[in-house]
């Protein structure tokens, strides 16, 4: 059991270390991430896209596609990240 805690430790420390080496959070809109967001929705069939990227504190919702403001959700984005998904 200790390991896979390890594991997952050191799997979360390199999650946020390329957060952090590629700088997205507090940029402006991009419209690459747009595009990435509407072909993930197209993708898997669903009506909403999103990018968000997740830091320690706070996750950040680079692009939308199809999501108003009561459909965003940063549980479930947060929940994807921890669980692997």
């Amino acid at each position: 059991m200790t390991i896979a805690v390890d594991l997952e430790d050191a799997r979360e420390q390199a999650r946020i270390a390329v957060v952090h080496a590629f700088d997205i959070p507090d940029t402006p809109p991009d419209g690459t991430f747009d595009r990435i967001a509407a072909v993930a929705a197209r993708t898997f069939d669903v009506p909403i896209g999103i990018v968000s990227i997740v830091d320690t504190d706070r996750i950040w919702f680079k692009a939308f596609r199809n999501a108003g403001a009561g459909q965003r959700s940063p549980t479930s984005t947060s929940h994807a990240v921890v669980s692997g998904r």
